[in-house]
Order: C-alpha cells, then sequence, then structure tokens
C-alpha cells in the first residue's frame, strides 16, 4: 500500500508544480520537453549493466511497448488540453478518471485477476467518489491549461475528443500492467521507464520545434526538473503496487487517492473552494479506499 501512496504523493505534487507553471505563464511544451529530459536520465541512470536487461534480444517488443506508451503519455497530455478548452474541466476529468475502467477491464478479463465483494463494492464506490469530485461547472478555467481555441465545434468533435481522453488514458495506465505481465523477467522498472520517458522526450522536441522555438528559458527549465523526479517515480511505484495487488485495486485506489489528495492539498495551499458534492466525493473516496485495502 505504501507504493500506491508514494505514487498518489508524486502525482498531485506535480499537479501542483504544473499549477505554478500556468501562473507563471511559462511555456507548458517547453517545460514538459525538460521534465521527460530528466526523467530518462534519471531513470537510466539507476539501471546497472548487469541489471538493465536479462536478454537484450528479447527485449525488442518491449521497447515497441515503452516507446508506444511514451508516445501515449505526452499525447494525452495535450489531448487535455484540447477537450478542457472544448468540453470544459469537469468533462475532461470525468473521461480521465473513468479511463480506469480500461486497464482494469483488461485485468480481469485478460489477465484472469479476482475481485471480491469488498473489492467489486469499493470499485463501484471510487466510480461514484470520482463522480461526485468532478466540479460541476469550472468555466472561468476552461483557457488556463492550454493555449487551444476553438470557435467553432461540432458536437460529433467534441465526444470524440472525450472518447480519445477516455482511450488514450487507459491504454497508457494499461501499459504498465503489461510490462508487470510480460517484461519484469526482461528488464527492471526503472530501464522501462527510461524507454517510456524517451520517447515521449523526442515526442515533446518535436512539437517544441513546431512552436518556433526550441530552447526553454532558465525557469523552465527549474520546473522540467522538479516535475521530471517526481513524474518518473508516480509511474515506477504503480509498477511495484502492481506486482504485489491486483490491478483493479491499484488503478482504482491510486485515482481515488489522487483526487482526494489532490482535493485536501488544493484547499489548503491554494484556498481552493469546495462544492458540497466534493465534500461528500470525499467520503465516498475514503470509504472505497478502506473497501479496497481490505478487499
Amino acid at each position: 500500500m505504501e507504493f500506491i501512496a508514494i505514487s498518489a504523493f508524486c502525482s498531485v505534487l506535480i499537479a501542483h508544480l504544473l499549477k505554478m507553471v500556468i501562473r507563471s505563464e511559462l511555456r507548458l511544451s517547453h517545460v514538459l520537453m525538460v521534465n521527460y529530459f530528466v526523467a530518462t536520465i534519471a531513470a537510466a541512470a539507476q539501471v546497472s549493466p548487469q541489471h538493465g536487461f536479462v536478454s537484450p534480444f528479447a527485449a525488442y517488443d518491449m521497447w515497441a511497448v515503452a516507446i508506444v506508451t511514451g508516445f501515449i503519455f505526452i499525447g494525452t497530455f495535450y489531448l487535455y488540453g484540447y477537450c478542457v478548452d472544448a468540453n470544459g474541466v469537469g468533462l475532461s476529468l470525468a473521461a480521465m478518471r473513468m479511463s480506469l475502467a480500461i486497464p482494469v477491464f483488461i485485468s480481469v478479463y485478460f489477465f484472469n485477476e479476482q475481485l471480491n465483494i469488498k473489492g467489486i463494492i469499493g470499485f463501484i464506490l471510487v466510480f461514484i467518489a470520482l463522480m461526485l469530485m468532478i466540479p460541476k461547472s469550472q468555466n472561468k478555467e476552461k483557457k488556463q491549461f492550454v493555449k487551444f481555441k476553438f470557435d467553432r465545434i461540432s458536437a460529433y468533435q467534441s465526444g470524440l475528443f472525450l472518447f480519445l481522453l477516455f482511450m488514450l488514458t487507459g491504454l497508457g495506465d494499461s501499459s504498465l500492467k503489461l510490462f508487470e505481465r510480460y517484461y519484469t523477467e526482461i528488464a527492471r522498472e526503472e530501464m522501462f521507464m527510461a524507454i517510456v520517458f524517451l520517447g515521449a522526450f523526442f515526442m515533446s522536441i518535436a512539437i517544441s520545434w513546431n512552436m518556433g522555438k526550441l530552447w526553454p528559458n532558465i525557469y523552465e527549465i527549474l520546473f522540467g526538473v522538479l516535475i521530471g523526479i517526481p513524474n518518473l517515480y508516480s509511474s515506477i511505484f504503480v509498477l511495484r503496487a502492481l506486482s504485489e495487488l491486483n490491478a483493479s485495486k491499484v488503478f482504482a485506489l491510486v485515482n481515488v487517492s489522487i483526487v482526494v489528495l489532490g482535493a485536501l492539498t488544493g484547499w489548503l495551499i491554494w484556498k481552493d473552494k469546495m462544492q458540497k458534492r466534493q465534500v461528500i466525493g470525499l467520503g465516498v473516496g475514503i470509504a472505497a479506499s478502506f473497501l479496497l485495502a481490505y478487499a
């Protein structure tokens, strides 16, 4: 359970650092580029030659999975920006959080993981808690995340963005389960994540280049470094949790922990106001966490 707690803490720390980036009006694409570079180096530095790959020739398909995962990670981030602009924060968060159904479905259906009655009830409560925690209206923050602008967008396009966000977020989480299931005998978690972040880094270079200016300034470098380390360990500790617990419990607990901890720290640090339904959601989320923890 400590792995889940540390992973959730890292994710919430990243969220607060990103909020500082946005308030400072720094270029998010350049902060992300530095973040992925730092995460790649930090992960690779922890891998000794004798423990990186057990069998290099057996690792080609793992490289493919890791690089695609890296593309998914950064693609999800920018797609979230599109969704916020097109659909608002509430629906976009709902699509991301509900995506935990994908890795859970894959784990139960394809890997034959089991959930007892407590686990099933806890999993249902997670969905209820996440829905309650999503704010009703966040129009004033609609264009704060990334600067995309839609003057005209059809209902079909709006729905398509949400569906793609749901799928990409779920597939990104599922890739961690795939590594835990098939590749732990081939490579360590740090090696896999180094390749993941390397793929995301190259994609971020292309995005920054396309925006017209490649080099980050000193403040973007600073925030990139500060985000890169917790970004690495938020994934590393999910992988370690997956080695001990069923994916259904891990992803449900991680999601609800991030939302609950994020709401509480947002209230304490940024004086964010919480709606009554969100307070109820916090209580439901805590109850769900206890059920899943002891399922």
